[in-house]
């Protein structure tokens, strides 16, 4: 049974977590034939990316989002990877490696 971070930082099983939650292993990412991090979230159900004019990714989560990932608290192995110094989460830095 897969595992999930929650909000108050506990570790808990999936099915008692008090939210959605969508997890995305490698045979999924290898599945999709995705390059980069905000096109495998499109995978998430309600999650929306675009690729903006200045070259970066929009996300947005039910008609929540914009340029800046101010609503979205985003981790890779555990650990959040929002930039307070940008005020977003820089999409173009995450490696979609297998």
């Amino acid at each position: 049974m897969p595992v999930v971070l929650s909000a108050s930082r506990l570790s808990q099983p999936v099915n008692e977590a008090p939210a959605a939650v969508t997890i995305i292993d490698q045979e999924m990412i290898r599945a999709s034939g995705f390059r980069d991090i905000p096109e495998l979230m499109r995978l998430v159900p309600g999650f929306t990316v675009a690729y903006t004019r200045d070259n970066t990714w929009a996300a947005g989560y039910h008609g929540l989002g914009d340029a800046y990932s101010r609503r979205f608290q985003v981790l890779v192995d555990g650990r959040s990877i929002y930039s307070p110094h940008y005020g977003s989460v820089n999409w173009n830095d995450l490696p979609l490696s297998i």
